[in-house]
């Protein structure tokens, strides 16, 4: 099984060639983050490539603003082509997500993370995918934002090794952290 991610900072600069550009990867799996797509403008050409399945998590919060996306390829692997999507860190696949009272997490904080569309959990069978793209840390405000996203991510997988899913499941993860060191290291 091959799975290949990518923080491509748009989809749009693909426009006309979205297919060949999945197809060149020859995966079973794409992960996109920064998809900078939003649910009512989504074109044809990137809502369903030939051959493809696509799972989607937009930015309810911004237009045009990060986002993540799966593809699946119905055609190399039995196991690529998933059976289930769902966008989010509080979705219920795989397991209810739940939270340590020290995490002091409101009900309202978990959703601004979510709505910032970060997050693609899809069920392929024998394992579960989580495409992520971790939020940036701009201002000390984003990077509390940031630790706090990073924790709720652990606890969503803490909640699928509870639910016991280790045993069915492997866990896999497509991780765009967005770590830079401080400028003189660039």
């Amino acid at each position: 099984m091959r799975i290949v991610t990518w923080n491509v900072n748009s989809v749009r600069s693909f426009r006309g060639r979205f297919k060949s550009v999945l197809d060149s990867f020859d995966a079973d799996i794409v992960c996109l983050q920064e998809t900078k797509l939003n649910r009512n403008g989504l074109e044809e050409e990137f809502a369903v490539p030939e051959g493809y399945d696509a799972f989607y998590a937009f930015s309810d919060s911004v237009s045009g603003y990060s986002g993540v996306a799966t593809f699946a390829s119905r055609t190399r692997s039995k196991f690529a082509v998933p059976l289930r999507g769902e966008a989010g860190l509080l979705g219920s696949l795989g397991a209810e997500m739940t939270f340590h009272e020290s995490d002091g997490f409101t009900e309202e904080e978990l959703v601004t993370m979510d709505m910032e569309g970060r997050v693609m959990v899809t069920d392929h069978g024998p394992f579960l995918l989580i495409n992520v793209y971790v939020p940036s840390t701009g201002s000390l405000e984003r990077f509390d934002f940031k630790l706090r996203f990073c924790l709720a991510l652990q606890r969503r997988i803490e909640a699928m090794r509870a639910a016991g899913l280790v045993e069915r499941f492997q866990e896999t993860c497509s991780l765009d952290f967005r770590a830079s060191g401080p400028a003189e290291d660039t």
